[in-house]
């Protein structure tokens, strides 16, 4: 390839093309979007008195560089703005020593690639990880200090967390298979409506509100409130269900010993042979016996 071929391809790249030409490293060819860079009408000036908007990081080791002949390159380097504008710009920014006769070091070739959208896409790609990592550590420190279990299953009703809250409850050890042990913690009697309702929810995609009876570290089983809703993004159907486990026992017992003793009081009601009844401030007759 000829040296005006060569020229005019240097002129139609994308990048920033700039020979800095002999130990005073003065501007030589300088292409159009060099010129964005470094301005126009610079040929024949040295480098360090004309740099524009080349970072001084750069013009620190332009020296170094053509002395050792030894290549350089600097990534998503910040230039300075355009004037008028507070946009930052980043380049990658290459400099390749090339010969002069009898090897002599003839110059360097300084190439400049715009990569402020990728790297604008990266900074916010990377402030994006930093924000939902903060998130997940608040919402750690929530559901682990909070007075109920949370756990996460997925679509094949795999429990991919639980909480720690759970492992106190249940006394199991933390390499305990969750998936293996959790349904022989359920009593016996409400194992297969809990597997049931669970299956039918991840089939259908929907949550689910139950209750029932979890074995605790002491062996003794305790009413709990088992409530969950599917993570939902639209069109896909829902891989995760995240939920929570309210132990109930006491508003259990509370309520089944207010339903005997309401049968008691209905008992004896219904065996004196005089009609009584009770009523509301409202004069809503509440009880009433069966008068024989």
């Amino acid at each position: 390839m000829t040296q005006p071929s060569l020229i005019q391809l240097f002129r139609q790249l994308p990048a920033g093309v700039a020979t800095l030409e002999g130990p005073d490293l003065r501007y030589g060819f300088v292409n159009d979007v060099m010129r964005e860079l470094v301005g126009s009408e610079v040929e024949g000036e040295r480098v360090t008195d004309r740099p524009g908007r080349l970072p001084a990081s750069l013009l620190e080791v332009l020296p170094q560089v053509y002395t050792t002949g030894q290549p350089y390159l600097a990534k998503a380097c910040a230039c300075a703005p355009v004037s008028g504008s507070n946009a930052e710009h980043c380049f990658d920014l290459s400099l390749q020593p090339y010969p002069a006769e009898a090897d002599h070091p003839g110059g360097l070739l300084l190439l400049a690639v715009d990569v402020s959208e990728p790297e604008a896409t990266r900074r916010r790609a990377h402030e994006l990880a930093l924000q939902t990592r903060h998130l997940d550590a608040r919402l750690r420190v929530l559901t682990e200090t909070a007075p109920l279990i949370t756990f996460t299953l997925n679509h094949e009703g795999r429990i991919t967390y639980a909480s720690p809250q759970w492992y106190r409850f249940t006394g199991q050890p933390p390499t305990a298979d969750l998936t293996a042990i959790w349904p022989l913690l359920v009593h016996p009697d409400d194992r297969l409506r809990v597997l049931y309702e669970a299956q039918n929810a991840r089939q259908t995609g929907t949550g689910w509100s139950f209750e029932y009876r979890l074995r605790r570290y002491d062996g003794h089983f305790r009413w709990v409130l088992s409530r969950a809703l599917p993570e939902v993004h639209p069109p896909d159907s829902p891989a995760f269900w995240h939920g929570a486990l309210t132990e109930i026992h006491l508003q259990r017992e509370l309520s089944e010993a207010r339903r005997r003793g309401e049968a008691e009081l209905r008992f004896l009601a219904d065996s004196i042979p005089e009609l009584i009844w009770t009523a509301s401030p409202r004069r809503r007759a509440s009880l009433s016996s069966r008068c024989k």
